[in-house]
């Protein structure tokens, strides 16, 4: 979790985004300075410099540094080092805060958000080499990322919201929080690419289809045998419940599910969006305030909650002592007399 690299103005989103992986081996660690008396890994601000080498790379020359991106050589040098430092804090804190993450947890998260989407190990191994990473780089990150949203939960535990904060929010506006659960059919017919006649011939088939639906055939049925979706196997049905405003489909998805009302209504015309042709039919329909309290709930502490452990960064990052052992090649300005301290100029901001 970035929250409060989001606070820092240095050099933006993208870059600070970029420079979440970072090598981990068991290597012993050549410092590049302290945060706090913890040593700072000079092998991950390395890991952070070449790949926002091979990151910009992509639109510029950077196989030498020269005077034309001498200025890209130090914005990457002081984004590398801000990034270092951040996490390097937040590895102290947690350790101050008693809070630990086992290789075993670091492990799974890595199985479930990575490995997960790849059908075998050599599948992986190819992506990793392809993309310069090893498998020590993502379990740093995983690791990192967990710390992280430990010590933001450790340090918000004492906030929450009343069932009557939750009750008005909800009655405010009703239709905003409830949440459905689809399935769905599809047939492929790329927007941008897809020629005139193939999408004509995907919506003619989503047509034929509802036609069927409409005769009393069965939709999972149809959708196991003409849906052109991964959800097939399973009858077209997304275990996934979501709201108007959710933005893991795409919006056309998401408008052409919330015309329906009724759990087992489907799609009376095709639902067209980037991917093709849908019929969408709702599975299950959460719109009282028993079934969604508790995302009301965490809807309205989350912003409470993310103010609270801003602040928390602040007073912490005002206070923490950054030594620096190392002779920056490019980055310059704002670092003289080795102060390369990001807090200090946060504060300063």
């Amino acid at each position: 979790m970035c929250i409060y690299l989001k606070k820092l103005k240095v050099l933006g989103a993208l870059l600070l985004c970029i420079c979440l992986f970072a090598g981990c081996g068991g290597e012993k660690i050549v410092s590049m300075g302290t945060v706090n008396g913890v040593a700072i890994d000079q092998s991950r601000f390395d890991f952070y410099m070449n790949n926002m080498k091979n990151q910009y790379g992509s639109i510029m020359d950077l196989t030498e540094p020269n005077e034309e991106n001498k200025a890209i050589y130090a914005l990457m040098e002081q984004s590398a080092w801000d990034s270092v430092v951040q996490n390097t804090l937040v590895e102290g804190l947690a350790k101050e805060e008693g809070i630990e993450v086992t290789n075993a947890e670091v492990e799974n998260v890595l199985d479930a958000q990575v490995k997960a989407s790849f059908e075998t190990e050599q599948d992986f191994q190819q992506w990793l080499k392809a993309m310069g990473y090893t498998k020590d780089d993502m379990l740093y990150m995983f690791r990192i990322d967990t710390l992280s949203q430990k010590l933001f939960d450790k340090v918000t535990a004492d906030i929450s919201i009343s069932d009557e904060e939750a009750k008005a929010a909800f009655d405010a506006n009703k239709e905003n929080w409830q949440k459905i659960s689809v399935s769905h059919i599809l047939f492929k017919a790329d927007r941008d690419n897809a020629s005139e006649e193939e999408i004509n011939a995907a919506r003619d088939k989503a047509k034929d289809i509802i036609k069927r639906l409409d005769n009393g055939e069965d939709f999972a049925t149809l959708a196991k045998e003409y849906s052109e979706d991964g959800s097939a196997p399973a009858g077209g049905a997304m275990d996934y419940k979501f709201a108007k405003n959710d933005t893991k489909f795409v919006k056309e998805f998401v408008d052409g599910a919330f015309l329906l009302h009724e759990v087992g209504e489907y799609s009376k015309e095709p639902v067209q969006s980037q991917f093709g042709f849908h019929i969408i039919k709702i599975d299950t329909k959460d719109d009282t305030f028993d079934a969604v309290k508790e995302d009301v709930k965490t809807s309205l502490a989350t912003p409470l909650k993310t103010d609270a452990y801003y602040a928390y960064m602040d007073e912490k990052s005002a206070v923490a002592e950054v030594k620096v052992d190392y002779a920056f090649k490019y980055w310059t300005e704002g670092n003289e007399g080795n102060n390369a301290n990001p807090f200090a100029q946060h504060e300063e901001e």
